[in-house]
């Protein structure tokens, strides 16, 4: 027998834009993207390269504890082995760089604080891609988040960074070299989170920060042979204990999740977001077969 089932679906309009979710949705999660690489750039003055990447492996448990929420995964007592050894080695770099300020870097240890939260903030945004790029619209999500971090660096610039940009302009010599690396750095941001959402929607993000803790060896290369910064050997005992708990990690496997059960509870229906003058409620009608 055929039978005919209602979903109550609710499509939100921005100008001309139909979209799945409500616009504000989007402005706060454009929050998650630009305030986490506002704050690792921050960072960046004050710490060094490496210690900078290898407190991004605080990534990991900040994206699986998200993922638990947003999406209800499960994991097992491999999973927090791991997870326990990254933590492990992000507070051993932290104590490393309370105890030994260098001239090069003497506010270290606030940047490592600010990589913290930077990667707390990553976890949150990871877990949200995750989700918008699975069970909602993967373009619509890049699209929305790019307006919307649009949206906030007109704000934030111009309060924070107004000597900044006035110092780019005034300086003849640095303005071509700094304006490449300024357009090479959104290029590689665009090419990341085009990838990224590509990623997600077959993968998941806890693999995903698993997979870009790779990036602490090119640090350390980078910062080397660029920098002329050579870590101490308490740095390879951290970065020894960040590959230990990606193995633990992926001796697990991927963790499962319940998608639908983590939509039901985010995603408005028409009953929790009454049309405005921003939205456009509908009803879709599905045919099925039972």
């Amino acid at each position: 027998n055929n039978k005919t089932v209602l979903h109550e679906e609710t499509h939100y309009k921005m100008l001309c834009i139909k979209l799945r979710c409500p616009w504000y949705y989007y402005l706060g999660l454009s929050i998650l993207d630009v305030g986490p690489n506002y704050l690792s750039l921050m960072a960046l003055n004050r710490t060094s390269l490496t210690s900078a990447t290898l407190l991004g492996s605080l990534t990991i448990p900040s994206t699986m504890f998200f993922c638990r929420i947003l999406l209800v995964k499960a994991y097992g007592p491999m999973h927090f082995v791991g997870v326990t050894l990254c933590i492990a080695a992000g507070l051993l770099t932290l104590k490393m760089d309370k105890d030994d300020s260098s001239t090069d870097h003497p506010d270290s240890f606030s940047g490592d604080i600010l990589c913290v939260l930077a990667a707390l903030g990553y976890g949150i945004g990871d877990a949200a891609a995750e989700f918008w790029s699975k069970h909602v619209d993967r373009v619509e999500y890049l699209g929305m988040i790019g307006i919307g971090g649009m949206f906030w660096c007109l704000i934030i610039v111009p309060i924070f960074e107004r000597e900044a940009v006035l110092d780019l302009f005034t300086d003849r010599q640095s303005f071509l070299p700094v304006l490449l690396v300024i357009l090479w750095y959104i290029a590689s941001l665009v090419g990341y989170y085009v990838f990224e959402s590509i990623f997600l929607k077959k993968s998941d993000a806890t693999l995903l920060n698993l997979s870009l803790q790779t990036s602490n060896f090119w640090a350390v290369i980078f910062s080397i042979v660029v920098f002329q910064e050579k870590p101490g050997p308490q740095f390879y005992v951290a970065v020894s204990m960040v590959i230990a708990g990606v193995i633990c990690y992926e001796l697990c496997g991927n963790s499962p999740s319940h998608p639908e059960e983590a939509r039901m509870e985010l995603l408005p229906t028409t009953s929790q977001s009454p049309p405005s003058v921003f939205t456009d409620g509908y009803k879709s009608i599905e045919k099925t077969n039972g």
